[in-house]
């Protein structure tokens, strides 16, 4: 009887250290995973911001391109009233 608990609990130390192992994998997979989020959450401020910033050169693009039509017409209207 004596050898059988020794038996068993040599079982179930045997499976805290697998579980202690584990434990540890664990932690150093969800280390990993929050830098990865981290990484992730700087680059969408960077796409977030590097949005914003070609709206404002395309509207400043379309401004321009709007001022060069008027100029044109405007040109061509001053040569057609000759």
């Amino acid at each position: 009887m004596d050898t059988e608990c020794h038996k068993e609990w040599a079982r179930i130390e045997q499976t805290l250290i697998r579980l202690e192992s584990d434990v540890s994998e664990l932690k150093a997979d969800i280390k990993e995973g929050v830098k990865a989020l981290t990484r992730l959450d700087v680059l969408h401020e960077r796409v977030t911001s590097n949005t914003s910033r070609i709206k404002r050169i395309e509207a400043g693009l379309l401004s321009v391109i709007g001022f060069v039509l008027l100029a044109v017409l405007g040109a061509i209207l001053a040569l057609v009233l000759k």
